[in-house]
C-alpha cells in the first residue's frame, strides 16, 4: 500500500506559521495546507509557494522550476 508523504506533523495542529521551509518536494499538499505560504527548497534556493485550493493532491516539487530560463543574447 502507497504510503502519503507529508511535510511534518508538526503542522497539522499550527493554523499560522511566517516561515515553513520544505526539503522534500515529494511531499504531498493536504487540505490543512491550504492558503498557507511555504519556503520549498529546489537545490541552491528556496521558492516562495502559496497553496491555493486547487493545488490539492498535487506534490510541492511541481511548482517550484529548478532550472533557470534560458535566452540566448543578441549580437551588438
Amino acid at each position: 500500500m502507497n504510503k502519503i508523504k507529508f511535510c511534518d506533523a508538526s503542522l497539522i495542529n499550527k493554523k499560522k506559521q511566517k516561515k515553513t521551509k520544505i526539503f522534500s518536494r515529494s511531499s504531498v499538499i493536504l487540505n490543512h495546507h491550504v492558503g498557507q505560504n511555504f519556503y520549498v527548497h529546489v537545490g541552491n534556493r528556496f521558492f516562495v509557494l502559496l497553496v491555493k485550493e486547487e493545488m490539492k493532491g498535487f506534490r510541492f516539487g511541481e511548482f517550484c522550476l529548478t532550472r533557470k530560463q534560458f535566452s540566448h543574447k543578441k549580437k551588438k
